[in-house]
């Protein structure tokens, strides 16, 4: 695979359900002038991306408010309308060690040759089949979710929805 066009992200995500747009990435808990460092969804879908992938450890990244027409305004749907094509998103909060150990199991699925949706079911079967018996919980794997501009264009739909599929595989 090309990892150069792919970008992955592990912090802290911050969902804002009843302004979609004030959602946010947290950088750091705090800058030298005492506040976070935040990146807004509205700021990441004014940017001009070209990544084959974003890959958000972050909790809540995929969540968010929904909106009948347009679907879930989450940090995920932030991505793709800055031009990724995929991003990898956790639909709730997610603890730390297993996800390390997720996304170990995925890039090494990615590393074989699987595209993301089977690389997702790959580390969701190898936590199910983990020697920690907690990580076998969907809790601890069934989070992530492959949102793709690709899942678009396979289906119809009006030209004022601009709604990312979620696709769990």
């Amino acid at each position: 695979p090309d990892w150069s066009s792919r970008i992955h992200l592990a912090l802290h995500g911050v969902t804002d359900y009843r302004n979609p747009s004030h959602s946010s990435l947290v950088f750091s808990a705090e800058a030298p002038d005492g506040l976070p460092t935040m990146l807004h969804a509205d700021e990441i879908a004014s940017m001009q991306l070209s990544a084959s992938e974003v890959f958000l450890s972050a909790c809540e990244s995929g969540s968010g408010k929904v909106v009948e027409g347009e679907g879930v305004m989450s940090l995920a749907r932030s991505f793709l309308l800055a031009g990724a094509r995929t991003v990898v998103a956790s639909a709730w909060r997610v603890d730390d060690r297993a996800s390390a150990a997720f996304v170990t199991y995925y890039y090494e699925a990615i590393q074989s040759g699987c595209d993301p949706p089977r690389a997702i079911q790959v580390a969701q079967r190898r936590m199910i089949e983990s020697d920690r018996a907690l990580y076998r919980h969907p809790y601890f794997w069934a989070s992530y979710l492959v949102w793709s501009r690709d899942a678009l264009a396979d289906k119809p739909h009006s030209s004022s929805t601009r709604t990312p599929s979620s696709v769990a595989r």
